[in-house]
């Protein structure tokens, strides 16, 4: 939120705002609190003093209020006072808040509210209008300014000056800059004292429209005087969660932002409202993804260590033939032995000729012993080997669904979505409970409720009243193999690579085209961990011919009569009839990607 769309929100709320009086305040986070109002309507006076979404609208905080010990003095300083003045600060993005308290005396008092949104000294700062004396002070992190200091204004940033009047004003300050010594967007922002997000736009206008700076800054002047909308710019999810990429609220459409999704609104109060919200529920979805997959990656890193270290005690196994087949030669060739440093060279029987072979001994022993004990390693050897298949079966198939795991975490941006899939990573004892769940009695209810998958497979509809389904964790692919596809569906999964199940169902259960096995095909290749190939092998067969294996994890299967087919990982294009009727199904429903180019 910059300082531009600051001030048109505060003369959008200024007449809904003033008169009104303060009835209390919560906290609803350790970066927000609501300063409740006496209204009609019900509506509050919500502040974020979070830097990734610095703001303030009329309405409900993004979550629940909660009393809190900060904050106290203010509730009980403000409560009664109503509302005289609020104003935007020209350079800087500040709002000051004035209000006013009449005794029954007739005396009366001034406090100043001011909310300050730079990175430096973000806060809710309660000040005496008389005696400029800090009150109280609400922040995210540890105040500059505390209780009982003179309360000094903020500096505006280096530089800033009003806006140039005309664009040749705006050329005439540019060369001087210029000549001081700066350039790039610090000279035009020194220029034209537009905002950091307002410059990005004149540079973008410069280097992509051709334009010269004194009409790129003329365009972006004639944009914010024409009755301004404000527009929400949300990154693609693949920013978002690989390069933290944060939501954008201007108070103009930007070309800089041309590749983001952007949503316009009527009023900046409803486009901070939702800037606040969105930003605050990604902000909690970015540290339970970045927590549940940290600890993933933990867990698969160790079980590939375990894995490689199984791997090494298979090969190191001594060949059970062979060591019975040293026992052997050792009881028949008693009589020939020919002992010699620790081994006997005996005849082998088995071979023309009857060559001598070295056979390794114990010193100690004679040589039926030695043979008894060839014998005893080689049933040893047998039973690690089945044992040791076995844990790597088991550890393998763990790895599986825990890299199925992996795949559908990196799809999600919805807590809805996140939230059954740090279930599934808590049932498999990757991320450890919350300490809401760790009560006994919500442990012994989690033991009762049905651990079937909560999380409805992704739809495709292709042309002709075809459907694609793709599953969204390891539950969600169990379930749609085993409960919603039907014997006669066609099912598919990336050779080799864990991601999702897809199914593709056929209106009236008719044979499936080319065209249609390989758009589900991409689908499977898609949602798998080879989705960066430029090639993936995909096996498919009718759901038939799919079975569960018994004690495996979610989602395990074993295929048998499959086919395969080689395709490019993308996400098939909505059917022509159905964008343009622009119906429920027009729209995909994904929360993570774009199809792949």
């Amino acid at each position: 939120m910059d300082r531009f769309f600051l001030r048109a929100l505060v003369r959008e709320l200024a007449p809904r705002l003033l008169g009104r009086r303060a009835r209390g305040l919560k906290r609803w986070d350790s970066s927000g609190f609501t300063l409740l109002l006496g209204n009609k309507r019900g509506l509050d006076l919500v502040v974020s003093l979070s830097p990734r979404a610095p703001g303030f609208y009329l309405g409900r905080p993004p979550v629940a209020d909660q009393e809190a010990p900060s904050g106290t003095r203010f509730k009980k300083l403000l409560s009664g006072a109503e509302l005289v003045r609020i104003e935007a600060a020209p350079l800087d993005r500040v709002v000051t808040l004035e209000w006013r308290h009449r005794k029954p005396s007739g005396a009366r008092r001034s406090l100043e509210l001011v909310l300050e949104w730079p990175g430096s000294r973000t806060g809710a700062f309660l000040v005496d209008s008389v005696s400029r004396e800090v009150l109280d002070v609400l922040s995210p992190g540890t105040p500059r300014t505390v209780i009982g200091e003179t309360f000094q204004p903020l500096k505006p940033p280096p530089g800033s000056r009003e806006i140039p009047k005309t664009p040749n004003e705006f050329a005439e300050r540019l060369t001087a800059v210029r000549q001081e010594g700066l350039s790039g967007a610090r000279a035009l922002r020194t220029a034209s004292g537009l905002s950091p997000l307002l410059v990005e736009e004149m540079r973008v206008l410069e280097s992509v429209a051709g334009l010269d700076p004194a009409a790129a800054f003329e365009q972006i002047v004639s944009r914010l005087s024409q009755a301004p909308r404000p527009v929400l710019f949300s990154p693609s999810p693949r920013d978002f969660r690989r390069q933290g990429a944060e939501l954008v609220l201007s108070p103009i459409a930007l070309s800089s932002r041309e590749t983001w999704t952007a949503r316009e609104f009527s009023s900046f109060n409803e486009a901070a409202a939702a800037f606040v919200v969105e930003s605050h529920r990604l902000g909690s979805w970015r540290h339970n993804y970045q927590a549940a997959s940290s600890e993933l990656s933990k867990r698969l890193k160790k079980l590939g260590k375990l894995l490689e270290r199984l791997n090494r005690e298979r090969e190191e196994l001594r060949d059970p033939t062979e060591l019975r087949r040293w026992g052997e030669l050792l009881l028949a060739g008693l009589r020939q032995a020919k002992r010699a440093n620790g081994e006997v060279m005996v005849p082998d029987p088995y071979r023309e000729g009857s060559p001598l072979v070295r056979v390794p001994i114990d010193p100690r022993f004679d040589l039926a012993r030695n043979a008894r004990r060839f014998f005893e390693r080689a049933r040893k050897t047998i039973r690690s080997r089945e044992l040791l298949e076995a844990r790597l079966s088991k550890l393998r198939r763990e790895i599986e669904y825990l890299e199925t795991l992996e795949v559908a975490l990196g799809d999600s941006l919805q807590s809805e979505t996140l939230a059954p899939l740090v279930e599934e990573l808590q049932e498999a004892g990757v991320v450890g409970p919350s300490p809401a769940d760790r009560s006994p009695g919500r442990r012994a209810a989690s033991r009762k409720k049905d651990a079937g998958p909560r999380l409805a497979p992704r739809r495709f509809p292709l042309s002709g009243g075809a459907i694609v389904l793709a599953g969204r964790s390891a539950r969600s692919n169990e379930d749609l193999t085993f409960r919603i596809a039907k014997p006669e569906d066609l099912w598919f999964h990336a050779s080799g690579s864990a991601g999702a199940h897809v199914v593709l169902r056929l209106p009236g259960g008719g044979e499936p085209g080319g065209r249609q096995i390989e758009v589900s095909a991409a689908v499977a290749a898609y949602f798998s961990k080879a989705r960066g190939s430029t090639a993936v092998e995909v096996v498919y067969t009718p759901r038939q011919n799919v079975k569960k294996i018994p004690g495996a994890p979610p989602g395990t299967v074993r295929i048998s009569r499959f086919e395969t087919v080689r395709v490019r990982p993308a996400l098939p294009p909505p059917p022509a009839s159905t964008a343009a009727a622009g119906g429920p199904e027009a729209s995909l429903d994904l929360e993570s990607e774009e199809p792949a180019g």
